[in-house]
């Protein structure tokens, strides 16, 4: 290996994105909606409010993922979904990476996947733009395993680990609450819309 392999190496390298999600725009009289769909009590994650799209399989490419996913879940045409661009940076989630992306449904006309969702939501982004979230920023423990070789380590079991938090978003509109990883990328998607972040 020499320093060319390495700027090459270094210019293809990618997060192994294992999921994809959408956030749809949908335009009715000439307001935006985002959708949100109600998962399916009866499936893991039941009750909780998330976003279409799911795991990349073997020899898709995100944005062919993504399309698969938001036409099983909303049944829709793939002419009915036009993706804009993804959101700058990747979200995780119990180990995933998630790539989120944005994108518009055309003539949406409130179909859906019931084995997967109870119920869509469809949200004025001016509603969303409007809300204060609560944040909360939590502290996740450092559990080492017996085998973690704490000899190898200067000052083994009394080094001063760094303890990692996590921020979460607590959206909350017509007695629904979106939070976790749809928490975080909807932040992350309404900051790019312009909403004020200073002193919030």
């Amino acid at each position: 290996m020499n320093i060319e392999d390495i700027r090459k190496a270094l210019q293809n390298q990618e997060l192994p994105v294992t999921h994809v999600v959408m956030i749809p725009l949908i335009e009715k009289e000439n307001t935006l909606y985002v959708l949100f769909e109600v998962r399916n009590r009866r499936i893991s994650q039941g009750g909780d409010i998330g976003l279409p799209g799911g795991r990349i399989e073997a020899g898709e490419d995100p944005e062919t993922a993504l399309i698969r996913e938001v036409r099983e879940e909303l049944l829709l045409q793939e002419d009915q979904i036009e993706i804009l661009d993804s959101l700058p940076g990747t979200f995780t989630t119990r180990g995933r990476f998630v790539r989120a992306y944005v994108g518009v449904i055309h003539d949406y006309q409130n179909t859906y996947n019931n084995e997967e969702t109870e119920k869509i939501l469809l949200i004025k982004l001016e509603d969303l733009l409007n809300i204060i979230p609560e944040e909360h920023q939590v502290p996740m423990s450092l559990e080492f395993p017996d085998t973690f070789p704490f000899s190898l380590i200067y000052q083994g079991k009394e080094y001063p680990f760094r303890k990692r938090t996590e921020m979460f978003y607590f959206y909350t509109h017509d007695g629904y609450t979106i939070w976790g990883v749809t928490g975080r990328i909807l932040h992350s998607f309404l900051r790019i819309c312009g909403r004020n972040t200073e002193n919030r």
